[in-house]
């Protein structure tokens, strides 16, 4: 399906599936109620909806592998996902260099409709086992932090784990995304580490629940974590704003069309002795 659908180094498996691209997030209250009268009457989650933001549907387009003189290979996928409208499509090539070392370094170009103009993020999702739980990251923490939520955090190095990373807001939503990070790790009790580095700063968020989990959702009772560990890596994200009792997020802080281009690696460090 042009789409990694599992990688192991040695006896350590590291990606279940993906990363694939993905444009949305598991609306917050400012972006639009889920339930009641207000449902229909406020909130970018309306378009979102009506665009069929929810429920992209990936195609693979093309697949190819190219070895290298240095012994690496080259990997290219091409993929589109379409919404409500299937004249309307988002195309994501994905090249990757998987190096002898096991270190995979991909550069990823997103092409977003141009009449998408305020969209929740862009950027890929990736399926790592349960195991990797453990998270260390240099950005801005320790709590959560948007474009326009980034004041109140702090630059600097921060431990924590997946399960610490759930905000139980009294409607499950979006949550946990740490704006500005260099690098991140999520390691296992055994001390295998994943470690993702960017040329440039990028925003992320870890959790045991898919966005589609946190959108189903009522009551943090509804939510049942899934046996895996999910990892968004965002080259945009779209601000919080204050829609649900105030004015929407401010237009430097949206997500519109156009080409996103982000580079970004994985490598991976076996047995690595932890603190």
């Amino acid at each position: 399906n042009a789409a990694i659908g599992g990688f192991a180094v040695g006896d350590h498996a590291i990606l279940e599936r993906g990363p694939v691209a993905t444009s949305w997030r598991a609306a917050t209250d400012n972006d639009g109620l889920k339930q009641g009268w207000m449902r229909d009457a406020q909130g970018v989650l309306r378009e979102w909806l009506r665009l069929g933001l929810d429920r992209l549907a990936r195609r693979a387009t093309g697949a190819s592998v190219r070895p290298q003189r240095d012994g690496s290979a080259l990997v290219r996928l091409d993929a589109e996902l379409g919404g409500a409208d299937p004249a309307t499509r988002v195309r994501h090539r994905q090249q990757i260099r998987v190096r002898p070392d096991a270190t995979l370094d991909f550069a990823e170009t997103i092409d977003v409709p141009k009449a998408w103009t305020d969209l929740p993020r862009v950027g890929v999702v990736l399926s790592l086992p349960r195991a990797f739980s453990k998270l260390e990251w240099l950005g801005l923490g320790p709590h959560e932090t948007y474009p326009d939520r980034r004041a109140s955090g702090r630059f600097g190095r921060f431990a924590s784990s997946v399960i610490e990373q759930y905000v139980p807001y009294a409607v499950p939503q979006e949550h946990g995304h740490h704006f500005e990070t260099q690098w991140l790790t999520l390691a296992t009790d055994e001390g295998v580490a994943v470690r993702v580095a960017a040329g440039r700063p990028f925003g992320f968020s870890v959790s045991r629940f898919r966005a589609e989990d946190l959108f189903a959702a009522l009551h943090t009772s509804d939510l049942v974590a899934r046996d895996e560990t999910l990892l968004h890596l965002d080259a945009a994200h779209r601000g919080l704003g204050t829609g649900s009792c105030g004015p929407d997020v401010l237009p430097q802080y949206r997500v519109g069309g156009g080409r996103y281009r982000f580079g970004w690696s994985l490598a991976v460090e076996p047995g690595r002795t932890r603190r």
